[in-house]
């Protein structure tokens, strides 16, 4: 399924310079689908796996990437809390907000 990337909730604080490195120069058309959790409360996915993948995306311009998506268990949400507290926001982190480190 495709959505969009303006939807997308960081479970982790940052993303991965090497990593980020590694596949920066790919096609985001030719990436893995990425893994995201439907929020019931908020509007939007909470990422599980493909942070890096969906930021390369984003750089290269898209508005949509393929993710599989699973129903919402609870812990992409916990997740999303410990990252809007480990960085000190006053709301939950998208994807659009991350830095690489």
């Amino acid at each position: 399924m495709d959505i969009p990337i303006s939807s997308l909730i960081a479970t982790q604080a940052g993303i991965n310079e090497r990593k980020y490195s590694n596949i920066r120069n790919k096609n985001s058309q030719d990436f893995d689908p990425i893994e995201v959790e439907e929020s019931n409360e908020q509007e939007g996915y909470f990422i599980i796996d493909g942070h890096t993948r969906a930021y390369v995306a984003k750089e290269q311009g898209r508005r949509t990437i393929t993710a599989n998506v699973r129903g919402e268990s609870g812990l992409g949400h916990v997740q999303a809390l410990m990252v809007q507290d480990v960085l000190r926001s006053k709301k939950l982190v998208h994807l659009n907000d991350l830095k690489l480190y």
